[in-house]
This record gives structure tokens, sequence and C-alpha cells, in this order.
């Protein structure tokens, strides 16, 4: 069981009586949606869509290939791979697995991924072939002659190279034997088992990786569903490549709707707004460089962007003149967040909050986070001092995987 590191079995149930966590995971809730609306659209790139019941026969079959792969339960998958459909459905196959599923940038190369493969002693990993003219496989072909635990190399693209599955051919074959989804539901994980592991971005050095269970990762979720009145008929945006920050909506909080989502496989504004256009998009996930781009880019008007209500800017600064900016020039309201992917706390800005919170404040904690600023000696700063922010809550992390030494500090 993977349980999660810092927390007790006390506050987990704390947490469960109180109603912050679910006994309901992920893929809970997209199989819920593949019985709800079948037909409707939950995921595309424009290259790939998948309908809910698509991504259910998808990803159970993903899930049973990687059991008969020989993946045991809380063995883990590391997933490089850029901004596609695949990307959420195959956390929810991890998830029907009972397999820890460790989403890194498609930028980490040899050194990075070297180290993360070993620390983890990950047991299988997902990339294409070649991207961008860089050759993914090559890279971990060679990793994999020093790692006896990496025994698998999924690969994603129509062409696969000697040595490799492939993944479409993997999520695509229908072929369960009998009783064989019956015996995955005893390895899928619960809400409160760790499920889910995201690198840092290694401020420190070498990443880190910070666990995650379901449950906090939906409330996440369910923070955005509430204060933005996100509804099915909504359309969320990963224009980013991020694994989560600006994308929390995107994985955590659209499948809560039954909402449908979009990834962008490589930004630039012009595909940004045409993505936007296409697909009437509502809800648009970005990181600060993203919006600065978007609005100095001088065809802006166009394209249509009339659809979006939210611009969400999340993984650095928001600098205030930008957020107005970006209203005057692309429509919409801009959303300021504060968090990280170690911690995992909910602070936001709200639609209704006045422009001037907008813009020069990160918002409020939600969801039962809860933040202080101490000062050096770590007693509670004054007002109008310095000092460093300290923050807990049932949608935060429960540590860093593997790493009991770093959890402490």
């Amino acid at each position: 069981m993977a349980w999660p590191t810092r927390l007790t079995e006390e506050v987990i149930n704390d947490y469960l009586s109180q109603g912050a966590w679910e006994p309901a995971t992920i893929s809970d809730y997209w199989d819920k949606n593949a019985d709800r609306n079948p037909q409707g659209i939950a995921v595309t790139d424009g290259q790939q869509e998948f309908t809910w019941v698509e991504a259910k026969v998808w990803t159970d079959q993903l899930a049973l290939a990687m059991v008969r792969l020989g993946l045991r339960r809380d063995d883990v998958l590391v997933v490089q791979l850029p901004n596609s459909a695949e990307l959420p459905l195959i956390r929810v196959a991890c998830e029907k697995a009972g397999i820890l599923c460790l989403p890194v940038p498609r930028t980490l190369r040899q050194a990075e991924m070297r180290f993360c493969l070993r620390f983890t002693e990950a047991a299988a990993i997902v990339a294409p072939w070649s991207y961008r003219d860089f050759d993914y496989f090559g890279m971990i072909r060679e990793l994999q002659g020093e790692m006896p635990h990496l025994r698998h190399i999924l690969v994603a693209g129509k062409e696969v190279p000697a040595g490799a599955f492939s993944l479409h051919e993997l999520a695509c074959h229908r072929r369960e034997e009998r009783g064989e989804l019956t015996a995955l539901e005893a390895r899928c994980y619960k809400a409160a088992e760790v499920s889910l592991i995201n690198s840092t971005t290694g401020s420190t050095g070498l990443p880190k990786f910070a666990e995650y269970t379901a449950a906090a990762r939906l409330l996440y979720g369910r923070s955005y569903v509430d204060v933005l009145e996100l509804t099915e008929q909504d359309v969320l945006a990963a224009l980013s490549p991020a694994a989560g920050g600006p994308n929390i909506p995107v994985y955590f909080a659209a499948p809560r709707i039954g909402a449908k989502t979009v990834f962008l496989k490589h930004f630039e504004p012009r595909a940004a707004f045409e993505l936007i256009q296409q697909e009437r998009v509502t809800l648009a996930c970005v990181v600060p460089a993203q919006l600065a781009m978007m609005a100095s880019y001088p065809r802006r008007d166009r394209h249509d962007l009339s659809s979006v209500r939210f611009w969400l800017s999340v993984g650095a600064p928001l600098a205030p003149n930008l957020a107005r900016e970006a209203e005057d020039r692309l429509g919409g309201i801009v959303l300021n967040t504060y968090g990280a992917v170690d911690w995992g706390g909910v602070v936001f800005t709200s639609p209704l909050d006045p422009p001037e919170a907008r813009y020069f404040t990160v918002g409020r904690p939600r969801v039962g986070t809860e933040v202080r600023l101490v000062d050096e000696e770590g007693r509670p700063a004054a007002p109008g001092q310095v000092g460093e922010l300290q923050g807990r809550g049932p949608s935060c992390s429960s540590g860093y995987y593997r790493n009991p030494e770093a959890t402490l500090k």
C-alpha cells in the first residue's frame, strides 16, 4: 500500500469524516462520466479525441496490459510526453492498476532522467520515440542498460522501435479475459493512498518527488469548481505542459463535472488562439510568460477569444500590469494563484474579487488550507514584516517520495 509519508491514519480519518476528502478516486469520476454521458467528448489534443466511454475502454485496457507486463502494485511508471490527450488517460490507467504515476517534463535530458529513474526505481516509462528533433527512445534505451529495474519502455505514437511496446497497441486492443477487470478492482488505488508523484523543479539541485493522494488532488479540483462555478458546459484548456500547477483544473476539476478538456501540444500564441477559437475554451490554464506572449501578440484580433471566461495564471509571480493588460487585450478575467508542487495548498483569487485584489494579491486560502507568516525564529511575523510562509491542509502533498529527511524539513 502506498501510504502517505507524513499522514497518520487519524489525520486521514479526520479528513474523510469532515468531508474534506471523499472516498471517490479520479478513475471513479472518469468511469462515472462514461456511464452518464458515454458519447460526450472527454479529451482532445487536435489529433486524438476520446469520448468518455472510449476513455474508459482505453484506461481499462492499458491498466490490464501493464499488469500483464508484470508491473506490480506500487511500481513506478514515469511519463515523459509532450501535451497530449493520452496524458490524463495514462494517469487514470495507472490508478486502476495500482501503479504510481510520475509525469516529468519532456525537457529533461540524460542526467535528470538518470536520477529520476534510478531514485524511484521506475519499472517502466512512457515516452515518444522522438519529438522536436530529440531521440527520447535512444536516451532511455541507453539508461535502461544501467538500470535492471527499468523493465519496459512504452512508446507513444504510430511508429515504435524494436525493444519497445506500443502504447496504442496496449491500450486499444481489447482482449481481457474473464475476471480480469474484477481482479483489477483489488489493485486500484483507494482515495487515501498515494497514487501520483510530481517532480519538483529542482531549485535546490536535482528534483525531489512530491507524493499526492487522489483525495487531496480532487479537493484541489473541487475548489476551482466551486469558486469559478464550473459546469459540464465549460471547456478547460492545458496551454502549459505542466504536470500540475496551471493544469490542476484540467486534471482534477474537469472529471468531477464531466467537462471537456483540450491539450495544446506545443505552445505558440497563434496555435493557442486557434485552439481556443476552435474548441470554444472557457478556462485557459497558463503560466505568466505565456499570458505575456499572448497579450502582446500583434494579430490576436484575428481570433475569436470571446468564449474565455478565465485565464488561470500559475507557476510564477504575475505582474499586476500584465494581469490588467491581458484582461484589456484578451478579454475574460485573469486569476492569480500561489502554490508549489512541494506544498499543494490552495490559494487563488476569485472572479468576485475587485480588480485591485486580483491584480495585487494571490487571493485567499481555500478548502481548509491554512497559512501563516513566521520570522527567522519561527514566531508569527508582525504586520508588514518579511518572513517565511508556512502552510498546511487537506489538499497538501503528503511528503516527498522515498525521502523522509526532506519531508521532515
